[in-house]
């Protein structure tokens, strides 16, 4: 009975171990699996400096895991090149390198991925590096009761490359105490952020630094200075590694400055095409001089003429198509300021000339002679022709839209006929036979000649006839006892003069010379000698009346004494 009892006590036992023992071997928990495949791949070079760090973890009894990522940070005392260092576990937390004494390696907890499943890739970042440098990393997978570390990889960062140089765009030329805007972009081949500094003045030092802007993005800065002089300005790109490029530009800043002057005048506003249009223009530059010009006919945007220095004072310039047209004429002084000056010209499209009427409507063989040609829709270019070999066209004057004059020159052989007059307008539309000189006439030269020669005849004949009794003649009396105031005795005594009326004296007397005798022309001294004449009644008869007087009687004395006798 005992005996039996404990046998039953050795069954329970049995029991109850074998019981704890399943429950026992259910709760055994074995440590995570190591971390693999690491992304970065273990020795990769040229990994871009933004990254994040992955593995591949799992358990075998596929708890959940967290997995931490560390550095492997080394300092030496000397010297070394990590990227060819091999590291080892010591034990499970310190960390040894082959062949190398005298360091101190240390880990440096990067981040922690949490709740990882069994089977599947941990990952933390996005983490921001360094470019050209070579890091070391380990990863650590937790199911929170073992854990279990990866091998120490190593990858290498890529090269950083410099930003482009900067593009600046911005005056050259510009005025003391006034801003100006400069526009500065820069694109950085690793695609990091710019920022920009600026040497203002040329002293090497930088003055002032922008934020960081995207690459590409064009930023905007001002600046103004104080001071007139040459300023030699340095624009510097530089990313977020510190790489940088340099530009430079140079500004001329002067006091302020006045605008130069211009005016554009033309000759005519408006015509028809071909429109010629004389163009007259003044400029210049109160405070310095005019650097350059151009001048825009026909307002395209592409300036017909321009060049250096002050334009001239006439440009010429056809219009071939119709429309409106804006001529500009733009100028710049020595210091940059600009002026424009504008003028309207319209050309339209010509109408065909009509001729209404011409005069004279005959000409003469041999003649030269201005005809009038009256119409319509004539210009300043407008010609005139005719179908005559006979009359030349020597040249045209234009009078306005509805007149033409026109000096023409007729053959002394023209034949009588009909002529045709055609005007011509300068883009070859005519007015042909519009109308007809009827007749050309040949006269003789030699018959007008005649008349000419039988006038002058008839006109010396009347002069001879009308003058015949007023020039008288006579031989003078050598004494004649007539004396004045009872002073001079008359010796000689010789007078000629025209008598402007008949006179009985006068008739049957021939012409006489006049030598060295004065002239008497004054009404009241023909008067007097009239006078005297009838008083000396047969001995004036010999006398030589023609109003003048020998001057050689009674010495000096004056007209007016000797007439004062005679009367």
């Amino acid at each position: 009975m005992r005996k039996m009892r404990r046998d039953k006590f050795f069954i329970y036992l049995s029991i109850i171990f074998l019981l704890f023992s399943f429950s026992y071997a259910n709760e055994i928990n074995y440590p995570p699996s190591k971390p693999t495949t690491p992304n970065p791949a273990n020795n990769a070079t040229g990994v871009p400096v933004i990254v994040n760090l992955s593995c591949y973890v799992s358990d075998p009894d596929n708890d959940v895991i967290n997995v931490a990522f560390y550095w492997v940070n080394v300092t030496f005392e000397g010297e070394i090149n990590l990227t060819n260092i091999s590291f080892y576990w010591i034990n499970g937390t310190d960390i040894g390198i082959y062949d190398l004494i005298n360091y101190t390696a240390e880990s440096q907890l990067i981040g922690i991925a949490y709740n990882v499943t069994s089977g599947s890739i941990a990952k933390v970042g996005t983490l921001y590096l360094e470019y050209n440098k070579t890091y070391y990393w380990y990863a650590v997978a937790n199911d929170s009761q073992y854990e279990n570390a990866s091998e120490i990889w190593k990858f290498t960062t890529a090269i950083n490359h410099p930003p482009d140089r900067p593009s600046v765009e911005g005056i050259t030329y510009g005025y003391v105490d006034i801003a100006y805007t400069f526009f500065i972009s820069s694109s950085d081949p690793d695609g990091d952020r710019i920022k920009y500094a600026f040497d203002w003045n040329g002293d090497e030092l930088i003055d002032e630094w922008t934020d960081y802007y995207a690459s590409g993005v064009i930023v905007n800065v001002s600046h103004s200075w104080h001071e007139a002089g040459t300023y030699y300005i340095a624009i510097i790109a530089q990313d977020e590694n510190g790489m940088e490029n340099i530009s430079e530009i140079v500004v001329h800043i002067s006091h302020k400055n006045i605008p130069p002057f211009c005016s554009l005048e033309a000759s005519n506003s408006h015509g028809y095409i071909p429109f010629n249009v004389t163009f007259f223009i003044s400029a210049n530059d109160e405070d310095g001089y005019i650097s350059s010009w151009s001048f825009d006919a026909d307002n395209d945007g592409a300036p017909e003429y321009g060049g250096d220095g002050s334009p001239p004072s006439q440009i010429w310039y056809v219009y071939n198509d119709t429309g409106n047209f804006t001529a500009k004429l733009t100028v710049v002084d020595i210091d940059g300021a600009i002026n424009s000056a504008e003028a309207l010209i319209i050309a339209y499209l010509l109408s065909p000339p009509e001729i209404l009427d011409i005069s004279p409507k005959q000409v003469s063989a041999g003649a030269t002679l201005n005809i009038t040609i009256a119409g319509k829709n004539f210009v300043n270019d407008t010609i005139i022709l005719t179908d005559s070999p006979y009359i030349d066209v020597i040249y045209t004057w234009f009078v306005d839209n509805e007149t033409i004059v026109a000096r023409i020159n007729v053959d002394e052989n023209a034949t009588e006929g009909k002529i045709n007059i055609t005007a011509v307008n300068p883009d070859g539309q005519a007015c042909e036979n519009c109308l007809l000189i009827e007749r050309v006439e040949k006269t003789d030269v030699i018959f007008y000649l005649l008349i000419i020669l039988v006038i002058l005849l008839a006109a010396t004949i009347g002069a001879i006839w009308l003058f015949r009794g007023r020039v008288v003649y006579a031989p003078p009396i050598k004494e004649i006892p007539i004396s004045i105031d009872g002073v001079c005795v008359w010796r000689d005594i010789c007078l000629r003069f025209f008598v402007m009326k008949n006179s009985s004296l006068a008739k049957n007397a021939n012409f006489p010379s006049n030598k060295n005798l004065g002239t008497i022309t004054a009404k009241e001294e023909i008067e007097k000698i009239e006078k005297a004449v009838k008083k000396a009644n047969e001995a004036w008869k010999k006398c030589c009346i023609r109003f003048h007087l020998k001057k050689t009687c009674c010495g000096n004395r004056s007209r007016k004494n000797i007439f004062g006798f005679l009367g």
